[in-house]
């Protein structure tokens, strides 16, 4: 459905002999076509439903539990800035394990990526000094961190980094980030046709040197 809302674009083929004629171009859609949605869209989730994606769920089976049309699943891509549906969706274990190995190599599992605090650290007035998840380095894992612990005589409390970080491996991290790609926005099927009336407006070509008709114009010789 979204190659039908897409104008298309006469292509020069640029052939050898002269003089040029209609069979020298090739008509197809114009892939350069670019579509805007409306910023309001991603800040009031009056207009969006939180869906969570499982295991395995393909894009257009999202589409089809939401819209009962699977053929909209570029909808639920452009309602979430996928560009590649590779590597924005989120991967089931096995291609997941699949891609890190082969983007990292088979010590993925055990190279480190980071080391983050594993909990926050807070003084004895309730202030924390550190937050959970925050990232740190090997220096300071492998050191001291000292801290002022708020009270009346200005106590300074000394730790070890390893105490209060844990090393994150690649896997971990990878992992991480694959999970958080399961939390994504559905735009609420109300305003699903809305929507495909404002991108079919926007594909209609203005007038220009190049143009032949509201859904089609030339490249230029």
């Amino acid at each position: 459905m979204y190659f039908s809302i897409l104008p298309n674009i006469k292509y020069d083929v640029k052939p050898q002999s002269f003089p040029f004629s209609s069979s020298d171009y090739v008509e197809v859609n114009n892939f350069f076509r670019r579509f805007s949605i409306s910023e309001d869209i991603f800040d009031y989730s009056v207009y969006l439903n939180k869906y969570s994606v499982n295991q395995g769920v393909r894009i257009e089976t999202v589409a089809q539990v939401a819209f009962g049309r699977p053929q909209l699943d570029w909808v639920v891509a452009l309602t979430n800035n996928i560009t590649n549906i590779y590597e924005d969706w989120p991967m089931d274990e096995s291609t997941l394990q699949e891609w890190a190995e082969g983007k990292y190599g088979s010590t993925v599992y055990s190279d480190l990526a980071y080391y983050e605090i594993s909990a926050d650290v807070k003084n004895s007035t309730g202030l924390a000094v550190l937050k959970k998840g925050q990232k740190v380095d090997s220096n300071f894992y492998n050191s001291t961190f000292s801290y002022n612990d708020g009270d009346a005589s200005n106590t300074v409390i000394t730790v070890s980094g390893s105490s209060v970080a844990s090393p994150v491996t690649l896997w971990e991290e990878v992992t991480k980030k694959n999970e958080e790609k399961r939390d994504i926005w559905i735009l609420k099927p109300t305003y699903i046709e809305p929507l495909l009336g404002s991108l079919k407006k926007q594909s209609k070509y203005g007038k220009c040197s190049a143009y032949l008709s509201k859904k089609l114009k030339t490249t230029l010789k």
